[in-house]
Parts: C-alpha cells; sequence; structure tokens
C-alpha cells in the first residue's frame, strides 16, 4: 500500500508557522526561521501531491497563498 504524505507535510507547514508566530518575541529571526522550514515542508507537499494527482500546480498556489497569508499576518 503506497501512502500519501500531502497531508503530514501540509500539517508540519502549519506547525512550522504557528511556532515562528510564537517564538517572535523571544527569538527575533523566528518568523524567517518558521516561515524557512514551512516553505520547504510546503513543496515537500507539492512533491507527494504531484506524485499521487497531476493537479499539484493549484495546490501550491493555494498554499502559497496561505504562507503569504500568515507572514502578513507576522508583521502586523
Amino acid at each position: 500500500m503506497k501512502r500519501n504524505y500531502t497531508l503530514l507535510f501540509y500539517f508540519l507547514f502549519v506547525l512550522s508557522m504557528i511556532g515562528g508566530l510564537a517564538l517572535r518575541d523571544t527569538f527575533s529571526y523566528s518568523m524567517m526561521v518558521g516561515g524557512g522550514i514551512g516553505l520547504t515542508f510546503l513543496f515537500c507537499s507539492a512533491y507527494s501531491a504531484e506524485k499521487k494527482e497531476k493537479e499539484a500546480c493549484e495546490l501550491m498556489v493555494r498554499m502559497l497563498l496561505f504562507l503569504c497569508f500568515f507572514v502578513r499576518l507576522s508583521y502586523l
């Protein structure tokens, strides 16, 4: 049985973004680190989705918009 890790990578992406936001006052570059790790998980999620379905481009656009939303929230 083949497994699809798209959802796992997506949750790791969200957790890294939340971790970056949570440590914002403790560590000055926490949002950049969280965003970088999250972007890595985002690409892994898109690659995993591409292996299963051919509509990974649409998934990638949605996830990048989600990432931009979190980065924008961190600077408010």
